[in-house]
């Protein structure tokens, strides 16, 4: 799954109409730009409100996320790397397995080797799953 940056809105009006808890967020999208789509979640009454994400590899090899909103979606053909996961607090999550372990995105964060490596190895795989895309 692909999708890139459209420029509706502002980053500022998505985010104001996103919630008072996305005041302070920073997206790290670029308009214009197109994302392989590395996992997806949806929450109704999480932490994260009301919505439909997507993750993605930011331009620093982060592990990042945005609202669904801020995008096209340019390729619609879902990874058949990913699994679901759904959380008491209300979120359904699609993605490599990896991404829901416990510490897996601090650890990145923190470029802990052997995460940084798998995360490098899963961004691969999910790159070239649809050369023709």
């Amino acid at each position: 799954m692909k999708v890139r940056r459209i420029g509706k809105a502002s980053a500022a009006d998505l985010k104001a109409a996103l919630g008072p808890s996305f005041h302070l967020q920073t997206f790290d999208v670029h308009l214009g730009q197109e994302y392989v789509v590395l996992g997806m979640f949806w929450s109704v009454g999480s932490p994260f409100g009301v919505g439909a994400y997507v993750q993605f590899e930011t331009d620093l090899s982060r592990l990042s996320w945005a609202p669904l909103s801020f995008f096209e979606i340019t390729d619609n053909r879902i990874s058949r790397h990913w699994q679901v996961m759904t959380y008491e607090e209300g979120a359904v999550a699609f993605g490599p397995p990896a991404f829901w372990r416990d510490y897996f995105v601090e650890d990145l964060y923190e470029d802990v080797p052997h995460v940084v490596a798998e995360f490098r190895a899963i961004v691969g795989i999910l790159q070239n799953e649809f050369p023709d895309a």
